[in-house]
């Protein structure tokens, strides 16, 4: 499959507290990226015990963007996206290369 061209919406996780004392995760926009999405790989993983964890990954390049960091979401193609690792300048200076990765 052919990498392909997509708008992403990228988000920066925040915790907030609540009336009660407990935590609440808020994720809060920070803007756009243009994306261009690779083909998506899927792997299974977890203790032998257990029905295995199904993780699909995914590679990404886009340009280069201050904001954009390991940690936060990325929703594109109808899915959110955890933001596992950027690699800056790569594959060449003002670009970077993102790998996503979600539970299905």
């Amino acid at each position: 499959m052919r990498a392909h061209r997509t708008l992403a919406h990228l988000f920066e996780r925040a915790e907030t507290e609540t009336e009660l004392g407990g935590r609440m995760i808020v994720w809060s926009p920070l803007g756009d990226l243009w994306l261009r999405l690779e083909a998506p790989r899927v792997s299974e993983d977890g203790p032998a015990d257990t029905e295995p964890i199904r993780r699909e990954t995914r590679q990404a390049e886009s340009r280069a963007d201050p904001r954009v960091e390991a940690g936060q979401r990325v929703d594109c193609d109808g899915a959110e996206w955890r933001l596992d690792r950027v690699d800056r300048d790569r594959p060449r200076p003002g670009r970077m290369t993102l790998i996503l990765k979600r539970e299905i």
